[in-house]
């Protein structure tokens, strides 16, 4: 069973570079580009955190790791 967790997803470099948040955007790499705004974040024992992401319309959302969301290789705050 997935915990839906409302807050930080996790603390390692400096806090501004790997924290989370609901309603946090992002611009996608490539063909995601656009805005994407954190609407959930998903922890399950075991797994990596992964974040949920609208991109603002209904075929726009993806579930992806967190760790990917936080590469600034792929994804930079908007």
């Amino acid at each position: 069973m997935m915990d839906l967790t409302f807050g930080k997803v996790f603390k390692s470099r400096s806090e501004a570079e790997t924290e989370i948040l609901i309603g946090d955007l992002f611009v996608g790499p490539g063909k995601k580009r656009g805005i994407w705004t954190v609407r959930a974040v998903y922890r399950r024992m075991g797994l990596p955190t992964h974040v949920r992401l609208d991109g603002g319309c209904a075929d726009r959302e993806m579930t992806i790791a967190a760790s990917v969301v936080l590469d600034r290789r792929l994804f930079r705050r908007a």
